[in-house]
């Protein structure tokens, strides 16, 4: 590896030459939840910039690196869980070691016992908070078929003057835009017809 004085503006060092094993490790990272940036700050990584490069020169890197991306989100969806469940840093125990209320205190318990005062930290709250909504913000754009907002589609047509041929053309026309396939749609109606 070259002397950071030796290298020219701009370089890491690092080594950027594609191989099928790089793209792997990177997109097997990328896939256990960590970010591309993130990966990428590892010394044996290539830097983020060689990343995006290897995408463009390489399309089955680059559908491999958003198949990763996608898979990220399963385990951001796990890392939800822990975040939210996680409230080892929500208390502070502080106890004024100083304040002459204290060793009052104290003489005053009959059992001696110290007493401790907890207090709500809203800091670390408000963090996980931030986080939790972050992540689900991006689950639900980059792989919006598992974590999106499911779409409900309510379409009413009149039919009384058409043509069974207008009819069954709006019924497909429907069924399309609500991502319906016609399988779907004869099964919905042989259900229908037998209750």
């Amino acid at each position: 590896m070259a002397k950071k004085g030796d290298l020219k503006p701009g370089h890491t060092g690092r080594d950027d030459t594609f191989s099928i094993e790089k793209g792997d490790e990177v997109c097997r990272r990328i896939a256990m939840g960590r970010t591309l940036r993130k990966v990428c700050d590892d010394e044996d990584m290539p830097n983020y910039t060689t990343v995006w490069r290897w995408g463009n020169s390489h399309p089955a890197f680059r559908n491999q690196l958003m198949r990763a991306r996608a898979d990220s989100m399963f385990a951001w969806a796990d890392d939800l869980i822990d975040i939210s469940e996680d409230a080892s840093a929500d208390y502070r125990l502080r106890i004024p070691l100083d304040d002459p209320r204290i060793e009052r205190l104290e003489n005053e318990d009959v059992d001696g016992s110290i007493h401790a005062v907890f207090r709500l930290d809203n800091k670390h709250i408000n963090r996980a908070a931030l986080q939790i909504k972050t992540k689900q913000w991006l689950m639900e754009r980059i792989a919006s078929a598992e974590f999106g907002l499911k779409q409900y589609f309510d379409i009413t047509q009149s039919y009384y003057d058409s043509s069974d041929q207008e009819i069954i053309e709006g019924i497909r026309i429907a069924a399309v835009k609500a991502g319906i396939t016609p399988e779907e749609i004869v099964a919905w109606l042989s259900t229908d017809m037998k209750n």
